[in-house]
């Protein structure tokens, strides 16, 4: 799959409990949604300000699923999970 990061977020994505609740940027596409669950870095980390990474330790500590965790680290560019069930506006 060709992914363009041209394009703004359209939707907003919530993963997580109803008492933590984690909210992630998210692009329609054609069959589905592409979310990004790329992080800015943590201080220290030697990057651009505004480079977002990822992250696998951050999300499991915000409360994303393992397979969603797992799924971004096999997509190129690593971060991002394609969800084929349209996921409502949150």
């Amino acid at each position: 799959m060709q992914i363009s990061l041209t394009a703004q977020y359209d939707r907003v994505i919530r993963f997580g409990t109803p008492s933590r609740p984690t909210f992630w940027p998210a692009w329609s596409q054609p069959g589905g949604t592409l979310v990004d669950l790329r992080l800015f870095p943590p201080p220290g980390m030697n990057r651009a300000a505004t480079e977002k990474v990822y992250r696998p330790d951050a999300l499991r500590s915000a409360g994303v699923p393992e397979a969603l965790i797992t799924e971004a680290a096999a997509s190129e560019p690593m971060g991002f999970v394609f969800l084929t069930r349209e996921a409502p506006n949150v």
